[in-house]
């Protein structure tokens, strides 16, 4: 766990140079913050350290998405992150970064978001296959 923020920075930075536009120009969406998947415990969430980090890294707007939530911490900025519904972070994301595993987001049909790079660091979208054979 503790190598897993490094890791998924360094697929988000993968990802921005196949998109082949300056950051500044891009939106990610941040999929979940919470500590373990569809409870509102934000202490110790390595999701939540990562999207702190995804905010320093110089994108356009970072669109999170955290339904266990009301607002984002005060330590985020606010003008740079915002908390959304998810059909809004995925129409407006280029880059969609699953955190957590909440059972909202097993609902993701990849196919409604074409051009877009989805990063699954939690095997989402092969749960949800395994769920539906």
């Amino acid at each position: 766990n503790n190598g897993m923020p490094k890791f998924v920075i360094e697929k988000i930075n993968k990802a921005v140079n196949k998109i082949n536009k300056h950051k500044s120009t891009l939106n990610i969406a941040s999929l979940g913050l919470t500590f373990k998947a569809d409870v509102n415990d934000l202490r110790e969430s390595p999701a939540l350290e990562i999207a702190k980090f995804i905010e320093s890294m110089g994108f356009a707007h970072q669109l999170i998405v955290e339904p266990h939530i009301n607002v984002i911490p005060e330590d985020f900025d606010h003008s740079m992150s915002e908390l959304i519904d998810l059909e809004s972070a995925l129409a407006m994301a280029d880059i969609i970064v699953l955190l957590v595993d909440h059972k909202q987001f097993l609902n993701i049909d990849v196919l409604s978001v074409p051009n877009k790079i989805i990063i699954d660091t939690r095997g989402i979208l092969n749960k949800r296959e395994c769920l539906q054979k």
